[in-house]
């Protein structure tokens, strides 16, 4: 049955464009935007965007042996995992392929994992039959729990005006890699129990807030009262609201100028964790055995992967840029917009002057024309080992012509020395 968000109401009153996340037999509804794209990325970048996240899942994972049995599955080190402490990590099959992309959270007497919402039943079913003798108890609660995001530079600001931690204590310092349990402020008077975990996807401040399903609509209506506020310092006749709701296009474009990959979109259960691009935060050399690990080391020692994601910047002779600027829909009336390339749009190897372009190389998993880059055509796209050294030149398949690509060093494509570049994500090299 496919996942549907509490807030779904909320969001058709609002006349929301919506769309589905995943296939079209289990597909999740989710916002798309709210009618105002340039502002919705203009307050992850300047302010604080209200995500909801029916595209989540949650699984929950109890019992006095659940370190030492995740320890041994999972990709990453747990040992010594401590309260207050997240950590992404893999769950492999016997092949060693990507059965969960996951995000695990120690919330003292239990873990939390996030993970993508089509992938939780198959993740705590497989798990779960490697549980012997274990005190280890594992469960899907994705339909009890909600997930809310909050992307910006006043995310952690937005948080502290309503919420608290549980001992009473303000929020503070929330670095990255780490969660807490907080209460959380509603307009009835009462507080609402959640997790928040701080995990940077857009280059910004990035909060994910889990919240009890029965209570995510008071929570969500209790951090919209920012978006009738104005951002601190901000003077002038228009001021910008500090929080604005926002749909996953805006979040979309603001991961992929990040370089954050995503399961089930730029890799998925079929992928190796070498080849995702992230293997170096999500995997521990150091750690004993884990189902999986005979084929991810020996692939680090030995060889390498078929291929690889990579980073791409791509050029279009065509495009002229205009004075279109971040969060400003208005563009000189001599520009000209590049063109981007769709998810699978074909990548193939720049040939040698005068010959004929050879068989593809690889696919675009995600892309998108940066405002970070004036508008210029970015992607994340799968290409074979020989293509993803460092700038290498390639073609990229847009709409009716090949546009010249150039691997990037990392997957993030956020100008260096921008505030957003200075708290990305992933950025692992290519």
């Amino acid at each position: 049955m496919a996942h549907t968000s509490p807030l779904a109401e909320l969001h058709d009153n609002a006349e929301a464009l919506a769309d589905l996340y995943g296939p079209p037999e289990s597909g999740v509804k989710v916002v798309m935007t709210y009618g105002q794209f340039e502002l919705e990325y203009a307050s992850i970048r300047k302010a604080c965007g209200l995500l909801d996240l029916p595209t989540r899942g949650l699984i929950e994972v109890e019992g006095a042996d659940r370190e030492s049995f995740l320890n041994r599955m999972l990709t990453q080190e747990i040992k010594g995992f401590a309260l207050g402490q997240s950590r992404p990590s893999f769950w492999l099959n016997r092949k060693g392929r990507v059965d969960a992309d996951l995000r695990l959270m120690n919330v003292g007497d239990r873990y939390l994992a996030d993970v993508d919402v089509h992938a939780a039943g198959r993740a705590v079913q497989t798990l779960s039959a490697y549980v012997i003798t274990e005190d280890v108890r594992i469960r899907d609660v994705s339909e009890q729990w909600h997930r809310l995001a909050l992307h910006g530079p006043l995310a952690l600001d937005v948080l502290s005006r309503h919420a608290r931690r549980e001992d009473g204590s303000a929020i503070g310092v929330l670095n990255d890699g780490s969660c807490a349990a907080v209460l959380i402020a509603c307009e009835d008077g009462r507080s609402r129990q959640a997790i928040v975990e701080r995990c940077d996807q857009c280059g910004v401040i990035g909060l994910e807030v889990s919240v009890r399903a029965g209570d995510v609509r008071d929570v969500y209506l209790a951090f919209l009262r920012s978006a009738h506020e104005s951002v601190p310092g901000h003077a002038g006749p228009n001021p910008r609201p500090m929080l604005r709701p926002i749909g996953w296009a805006a979040f979309n474009v603001a991961r992929i100028e990040a370089g954050t990959a995503m399961y089930n979109i730029d890799f998925g259960p079929d992928s190796l964790p070498a080849e995702t691009g992230v293997l170096d935060s999500r995997v521990s050399f150091k750690k004993g055995c884990y189902l999986g690990q005979e084929v991810v080391a020996r692939m680090h020692a030995l060889g390498h992967p078929k291929q690889q994601l990579v980073g791409l910047k791509l050029t279009d002779p065509a495009y002229r840029p205009g004075t279109t600027s971040v969060g400003d829909a208005t563009t000189d009336a001599e520009s000209t917009f590049a063109r981007c390339p769709e998810t699978g749009s074909l990548v193939f190897a720049e040939p040698e002057p005068g010959a004929d372009v050879g068989e593809p190389v690889g696919a675009v998993t995600s892309a998108t024309l940066a405002p970070m880059l004036s508008r210029q055509p970015i992607a994340l796209a799968m290409v074979k080992w020989a293509c993803v050294k460092p700038g290498t030149r390639l073609l990229v398949q847009a709409e009716d012509v090949l546009l010249p690509a150039e691997v990037r060093a990392a997957l993030s494509s956020l100008p260096r020395g921008s505030t957003a570049a200075s708290t990305s994500g992933d950025q692992t090299q290519g």
